[in-house]
């Protein structure tokens, strides 16, 4: 009833690991308990996609499990848990942050590889797109692309995004915070080519027009315009 009640939470964990024995594999109890816990995670319970204690317990169940996180389960708990969790409750902070932890756990001894990249970055683009408002999945997106290990394979990854992105921004003109604050965060890296850079200008130049028209004043406008002198000002190289 209570996603807060930490002595719940703890009671839990005691019950968990008195089934646990040292050097033995994990039991049922932990992947039931994580089941059970990611059922509540994705439900349409509002408190409890957002509550900090739930998505603790699940770290420690992750932990619990001990071994390192395939990356096909890291793809499987972001598109199940993290963005149906994301969707029941807007800018949903604590799950984005559990995503981070996901990659930041699977990368810890070496980097993941780049197809499963390729993939989280593909499903988390598709989901800004369907939630193009939610500034907390385009600022995941920013920082997945800008983790990735290898400088060429990030120049790719963040040029494909970039192009894909300023594309349908123009095609539905978006003229939203959250998608000019992710644009105008990448077009400033100084592995992101000039052409993407004058890319990015154009586009704001052709929304900007159009929100000028619909008046100048707009909240629409305000966003292109700060967008275009913050990029244009901390442009590196």
């Amino acid at each position: 009833m209570d996603p807060e009640h930490l002595t719940a939470a703890n009671t839990r964990k005691r019950a968990i690991s008195s089934q646990l024995q040292p050097g033995s594999l994990p039991t049922q109890a932990l992947h039931a308990e994580l089941q059970f816990i990611d059922s509540l995670l994705t439900s349409r319970l509002h408190r409890h996609t957002k509550s900090p204690t739930l998505w603790s317990h699940r770290r420690w169940l992750i932990h619990s499990l001990g071994s390192l996180r395939p990356p096909e389960l890291i793809t499987s708990d972001l598109v199940n848990v993290v963005m149906v969790a994301a969707e029941r409750h807007p800018k949903n902070y604590y799950a984005w942050s559990h995503a981070r932890w996901l990659v930041d756990v699977s990368a810890k001894d070496r980097p993941l590889p780049l197809l499963s990249y390729k993939t989280i970055v593909g499903d988390v683009k598709t989901w800004c797109y369907k939630h193009h408002d939610d500034i907390s999945g385009w600022t995941y997106l920013q920082w997945l692309l800008v983790t990735i290990d290898d400088a060429e394979d990030r120049q790719k990854e963040c040029s494909l995004v970039l192009q894909d992105t300023l594309n349908i921004v123009q095609s539905f003109r978006w003229t939203n915070t959250s998608v000019w604050d992710f644009l105008q965060m990448l077009v400033v890296r100084k592995f992101v080519h000039h052409e993407l850079f004058e890319t990015f200008l154009c586009v704001n130049d052709f929304l900007s027009s159009s929100a000028t028209e619909d008046g100048g004043g707009s909240a629409a406008s305000r966003t292109l315009i700060r967008a275009r002198q913050w990029a244009t000002q901390n442009r590196e190289g």
